[in-house]
Order: C-alpha cells, then sequence, then structure tokens
C-alpha cells in the first residue's frame, strides 16, 4: 500500500540540511486580481502552505507564466473537453506581476530534497491542507532559515512552483510591472498549451 503523506516531526526535520536554491527575483510571477498591493502576504490558513496558526505569511507565485496560471485561476477549475474556460471578465481584471531585488533563499521540496525530510509527491496535490501547512511551519522554523521554498505544480507537474514566507522578504522583494493577463508577452503560448478558451 502507498504510503500516506504525514506530518512532518520537526525535531527529526530540522536536523536535516535543507537543499538551497539561491533564486534570482527576477523568475517570479504572481498573478493576482490586484494590480497593486503586491506581493501580498496572506495569513488566512485556508491555502496549501499557509501557516496554520496564523503567525507568519504567505505568497504563492510560479517560474513561468503558465505555473502562475495554473496555481491561481486554474486551481479550482475542471478541465472540460481538454482544455479549461475562463470569462473575458476573468482574463480582463486578473492581473501578472513581475518582481526584482536580490536573490532569495529557497529550501526545494523536490526529487530525492524532499524524499529525505520524510514527504513524497502527495504535499503538492493531496487536497487536505491540514497536513501540509504542518510541513510549511516545519520549513519556516528549519534553522537554515530560508525565505521559503519550491514544490512542484499540481497542475503543471513538471514545472515548480514557490511559496514565500514573510520574514522580511517583503521588504526586499520588489514589484516590477503588473500587467493584464491577457497582455502578458507569453500569456499566447499558456493559452494555447492549456487550451484556455473563452466563455
Amino acid at each position: 500500500m502507498a504510503r500516506m503523506l504525514k506530518a512532518p516531526d520537526a525535531t527529526i526535520v530540522h536536523k536535516i540540511a535543507l537543499k538551497i536554491v539561491n533564486l534570482e527575483t527576477k523568475r517570479l510571477v504572481r498573478i493576482s486580481s490586484h494590480q497593486t498591493g503586491e506581493p501580498y502576504f496572506g495569513r488566512a490558513a485556508n491555502h496549501r502552505f499557509d501557516d496554520p496558526e496564523q503567525t507568519y505569511g504567505t505568497c504563492y507565485m510560479g517560474l513561468t507564466l503558465g505555473t502562475a496560471v495554473a496555481e491561481s485561476i486554474l486551481h479550482d477549475l475542471e478541465p472540460v473537453d481538454g482544455g479549461y474556460a475562463l470569462t473575458p471578465d476573468k482574463v480582463c481584471n486578473t492581473f501578472a506581476h513581475s518582481f526584482s531585488g536580490g536573490p532569495i533563499r529557497l529550501a526545494d521540496l523536490t526529487g530525492a530534497a524532499l524524499s529525505r525530510l520524510g514527504a513524497h509527491a502527495e504535499i503538492s496535490g493531496t487536497p487536505v491542507y491540514d497536513v501540509t501547512m504542518l510541513w510549511s511551519r516545519a520549513i519556516f522554523e528549519h534553522p537554515d532559515t530560508v525565505d521559503g521554498f519550491q514544490y512542484m505544480s499540481r497542475l503543471y507537474t513538471n514545472r515548480k512552483a514557490v511559496v514565500l514566507f514573510d520574514r522580511g522578504t517583503s521588504q526586499t522583494l520588489t514589484k516590477g510591472t503588473s500587467v493584464p493577463l491577457y497582455k502578458h508577452k507569453t500569456y499566447g503560448s499558456v493559452r494555447r498549451a492549456l487550451h484556455i478558451r473563452l466563455t
């Protein structure tokens, strides 16, 4: 029987050195319904890697526009006839944000690095967030003091997404450009790849 994802044992996880990735902030893409106020760090404790104790905020991003779209506006949609249906209002009133600033330090929660910590691919796929939130807190409290971590996208399973912790990152991460989603330079290729159609 396949091993279910378990809550982390922080005393064990914190003894294992994290695999650290130094990421240039210009690679980050965030999708939001707001043109201003980004990066936004939520504390609602209702998303996959939110803090269950609501003491630190989290901000979700992709390393490509396609991943950011998949992890945000397509997250709760079911594909129909091999594609995704969005309303014109949704596309026009959703913004793609880029950022600048110094590099950020991310824990790599993919591949062997994730397995060594005692987790597996279910961390990105389970619809039950109680356990994944505990993994977020375990990484937040890890002695390596990372800015966040990268993980495999649930819908774009061969691409990486990022969650950032609000532990000073919000002061070093500067918002760059913000454009309506449909005006982003790579939206056309994303729309074709994901078969997004307007309804």
